[in-house]
């Protein structure tokens, strides 16, 4: 028999079971810099050659959250930009 439901309390010992490592920041596709991605490295031995990363994305989805970005436009002025969601990424190691 399967569960599948929502999680209401944080469980610190299982996420640290699971998770080797969080990244904070990132790339688009275009290349372009992200830096409220977040990319979740689950602990794993898994090997592949050929990558230059140390992990290997598996999923990928954006979560609907609305805040604010502070970037500087060109003339060095800070500027408040609002954010509709964050990419976050699922990964496992690359070793």
């Amino acid at each position: 028999m399967c569960w599948y439901g929502t999680i209401d309390e944080f469980d610190e010992d299982v996420f640290e079971a699971l998770i080797k490592k969080v990244v904070v920041g990132g790339l688009d596709d275009d290349g372009n810099k992200i830096h409220h991605m977040l990319t979740f490295v689950f602990s794993g031995d898994r090997k592949t050659n050929g990558y230059k990363t140390n992990y290997i994305v598996i999923d990928s989805f954006d979560m609907p959250v609305d805040f604010y970005e502070f970037v500087k436009n060109e003339y060095g002025v800070n500027k408040k930009r609002i954010i509709n969601s964050i990419p976050i990424r699922i990964a496992v190691e690359n070793e």
